[in-house]
């Protein structure tokens, strides 16, 4: 399988309320040291993930600049949710941790996640959830192309 990862301008996604990350099994570490994240708000260097005997992320290497939106594509299993509660995981934990040797998150990074399964009872789609959060950037945008009028 394979982790596929793409651009999509569609929806701000990185500016709900970090929940609490699930444990995710720790990332095999091969360097004791931390690295530079080039002025990236998530930077992530040689990052494995096994569950037991199996690898589930094979040495990633990914950065996301201030304001990029980004969307996790791949079939199910390939290891999308684990990256993201990694990231989760290491921003919980801060510089020191033995995530941060091949994850670093700018502080005070700010993202959401959306759970997989319905939990809240609702019934909206998951573009519904994310876009009954984006109210306060749309209005941004609505006032800025009126201003470019």
């Amino acid at each position: 399988m394979v982790l596929h990862i793409t651009t999509l301008a569609l929806a701000h996604i990185s500016t709900a309320a970090l929940r609490t990350p699930r444990a995710v099994d720790s990332p095999r570490v091969s360097v004791a040291m931390g690295f530079d994240a080039g002025g990236a708000a998530i930077a992530i260097r040689d990052l494995d993930v096994w569950a037991g005997s199996s690898q589930l992320i094979e040495s990633v290497d990914w950065s996301i600049m201030p304001n990029e939106r980004w969307s996790l594509l791949g079939s199910n299993g390939c290891g999308k949710s684990t990256l993201l509660r990694s990231i989760a995981a290491a921003a919980a934990e801060g510089a020191g941790g033995e995530l941060s040797n091949h994850i670093q998150v700018k502080p005070k990074l700010r993202f959401g996640m959306l759970e997989q399964t319905a939990v809240s009872g609702s019934d909206k789609s998951v573009r519904d959830e994310v876009m009954s959060r984006m109210g306060p950037y749309q209005a941004a945008k609505a006032a800025l192309q009126a201003a470019e009028e």
